[in-house]
């Protein structure tokens, strides 16, 4: 590992897009396109429910698809230490639609798993999406095998809400995508962003269950509708 001299942190830290406990998020530049990064997309042991290492990929295919996205209004992030400055992974939000006020998420971590990045990196540019880009819903797509993912999310606060059927194949396995969404929560207004993520809370919980029994709900108005009609 290379570690950057005070003027080259000084300047990397002029550059950083939204800040978390532990690591911060910023916009990835050509001298990010690293063998280690490359090193991290093709790794096929961090690829069993998703698809980054399914094809093999040089350096001049990660620079192009980085210039792809760089011409593309998605926001795409970079994941990286504050104690280090070292890269662990992407985030971005993707099929960014304004006037619908929806988007896409999704993350990727090659190194420093399972130790909550992860969750600071989701929070921050979810928080950002909803309370800067005023969105009003996020969705995502995720293996239903992929039980470190789905728990994260629903930390997050997504829901499911539906699934792919037999979606992803992986070793001659057919197996589902489950779709997942999560709307706003005012942290700071409503709630402090504290309370409704501390380890004790119940709070997503509660809106996650708090939707299901209003859709049941709407779903035996229709039915006595239809009765009386």
């Amino acid at each position: 590992m290379t570690l950057l001299n005070p003027l080259e942190r000084s300047q990397m830290h002029n550059y950083i897009f939204l800040n978390a406990d532990n690591i911060f998020l910023r916009p990835l530049e050509i001298k990010d396109i690293t063998d280690e990064y490359l090193r991290g997309i093709n790794n096929q042991e961090l690829d069993n429910y998703t698809e980054h290492a399914q094809l093999p990929k040089n350096i001049y295919k990660l620079k192009e698809y980085a210039e792809n996205k760089w011409k593309s209004s998605d926001i795409w992030l970079g994941i990286f230490l504050k104690e280090d400055e070292k890269h662990i992974g992407n985030i971005e939000l993707s099929e960014i639609d304004f006037i619908h006020r929806k988007a896409r998420f999704s993350i990727i971590l090659w190194a420093e798993q399972k130790k909550g990045y992860g969750f600071q990196a989701s929070r921050a540019l979810i928080d950002f999406a909803f309370r800067k880009l005023n969105l009003n819903r996020i969705d995502l797509g995720v293996n239903e095998d992929n039980t470190p993912a789905i728990n994260l999310y629903k930390k997050l606060g997504f829901q499911s809400e539906g699934v792919l059927r037999e979606a992803f194949l992986r070793n001659d396995k057919k197996k589902n995508i489950i779709v997942m969404h999560t709307g706003p929560i005012n942290r700071g207004i409503e709630i402090e962003g504290s309370v409704a993520d501390g380890s004790n809370s119940v709070i997503l919980e509660q809106v996650t269950n708090g939707i299901a029994v209003r859709m049941a709900v709407l779903f035996l108005v229709a039915q006595a509708q239809e009765t009386i009609g």
